[in-house]
């Protein structure tokens, strides 16, 4: 039971903390904290070759609505032409994870895939930009860290970085 009360308190702290920090510091303790952990060389082990950070990119669908989110929510017509055509409505985001461990994969960065805010966007903004994006972001905070990309085929036939 005493586990439960130690539980709650420190999810109250976090609550507390991250209610008053912003969303950029956010980002910027994230990255302080990964950089930490890799001058610590406490998962030097976890290393590719004893040299490469293996960092996974991937994106993910966070949520979707049939009502209009924002100007900024992607948008997918399901049904087209037909009686049953309606409008999805949805956030994606793709997300650079670092691997210290097996068991300890850490969010680094995340890039919304969003569209400019304009109602009904000609062309909506994708995956692979948003990694344009985020591997700029991700070379700026971290220029000599070595590392291996891993991403699904989406990016085979691409260059992103």
């Amino acid at each position: 039971m005493r586990e439960i009360g130690t539980l709650i308190c420190w999810a109250t702290t976090i609550n507390k903390y991250l209610e008053r920090l912003d969303p950029e510091e956010l980002q910027d303790t994230v990255c302080r904290l990964v950089y930490r952990l890799v001058r610590s060389r406490a998962f030097a082990g976890a290393r590719i070759r004893n040299r490469y950070w293996q960092v996974i990119a991937d994106g993910t669908q966070i949520h979707s609505s049939r009502r209009k989110l924002d100007a900024k929510s992607l948008y997918r017509v399901h049904n087209k032409g037909t009686g049953r055509e309606y409008t999805e409505y949805y956030y994606y985001i793709l997300e650079a994870k670092i691997v210290l461990h097996p068991d300890i994969i850490v969010s680094i960065m995340t890039e919304f895939v969003e569209n400019t805010g304009r109602e009904e966007a000609e062309k909506q903004d994708c995956e692979l930009k948003a990694c344009y994006r985020l591997m700029e972001r991700l070379k700026k905070e971290f220029p000599k860290l070595p590392v291996c990309l891993c991403a699904d085929s989406l990016y085979a036939c691409e260059n992103f970085s």
